[in-house]
Parts: structure tokens; C-alpha cells; sequence
């Protein structure tokens, strides 16, 4: 991590060995990486190893589990089990260190939870554009929708 940071930084991380195992599914279905044909213990020593293609893993994450230490009104450090466990939460968490605290309005009329019901990977991966990869604006306007109001009303 750049040892100036001027902006915030929100590093979402995943038990490693879930991250994994996500890790080699998604290898075995690349045509690129599948042809590689390596086995999955050898593949899983690199990855404690921290020899993959995105950096050693556990450096990565004790820098930024430090700078999150250090300066955590910079670097917010979350675990995606603790974000899927209690999302509104997280929500709430990433919105205060944003400096954009949902009022008291929008919590009681329950937005924190319309965008917490958007951005689960059952709506997400029914929308139309994930499915054809084409963005039809009348009909995925949900998500634009949220983030037109929101910077409307906080960057205005």
C-alpha cells in the first residue's frame, strides 16, 4: 500500500480459505488457467505461500489490517462474514466512515434495507445485465436509481 494515501480506503477481505476455494472454482472454469491442469494441493500451497497472480495474500492483508490500526479514519477494514452476516450493519459502518451517516429518516423508512436487499447476490444476479451482459436503462435502473438519489442529495 502506497505509504501516502489521500483518499479512504475500504478493504474488504474473506477467510482465506473460503477465498480459496472461490480461487481455484474460478480457475478450473477459465479456459486459461484450467489448461494450466495444476492439482488442487499444489495449487493450495502457492496460495499460503502467497504466490498467486494478485500478491501474497497474507502481507496484503496484514498491511492493510495495520493502516485500518494506524489510520482508520482512512482505511476501513471489513470481513465480507461479518458484512453477509449482519449487512445493514456494514451498511450503516461504510456510510459513517464515508462520512455520509444514513439520518434517522431513511433509516426508519427502511432504505438502509432496500440497498441492502439490491445488493444481494440473488438480486444481483437476476438482474438483466448480469445475465446478458447488455445494460437496459428502463429495466436496471434500480441500483442508478439508489446512487442518483444518493449523490443528489449528498453531493449537491
Amino acid at each position: 500500500m502506497p505509504s501516502q494515501v489521500l483518499l479512504s480506503i475500504i478493504y474488504l477481505c474473506r477467510n482465506p480459505l473460503d477465498q480459496f476455494i472461490s480461487l481455484w472454482q474460478f480457475m478450473q472454469q477459465n479456459e486459461v488457467t484450467a489448461k494450466k491442469g495444476i492439482a488442487f494441493d499444489e495449487a493450495l500451497e502457492l496460495f499460503l505461500q502467497g504466490k498467486q497472480f494478485f500478491g501474497p495474500f497474507w502481507d496484503q492483508r496484514l498491511g492493510y489490517w495495520n493502516a485500518s490500526s494506524k489510520n482508520p479514519e482512512k482505511v476501513l477494514f471489513l470481513k465480507y462474514e461479518g458484512l453477509k452476516r449482519d449487512t445493514i450493519l456494514g451498511l450503516k459502518e461504510i456510510a459513517k466512515f464515508l462520512d455520509f451517516p444514513f439520518p434517522s429518516e431513511e433509516e426508519n423508512n427502511g432504505l438502509i434495507e432496500d440497498i441492502a436487499e439490491l445488493c444481494r447476490f440473488e438480486s444481483l444476479e437476476n438482474m438483466e445485465v448480469n445475465k446478458s451482459g447488455k445494460m437496459d436503462p428502463e429495466n436496471n435502473c434500480q441500483f442508478y436509481l439508489f446512487f442518483l438519489m444518493f449523490v443528489n442529495k449528498n453531493l449537491s
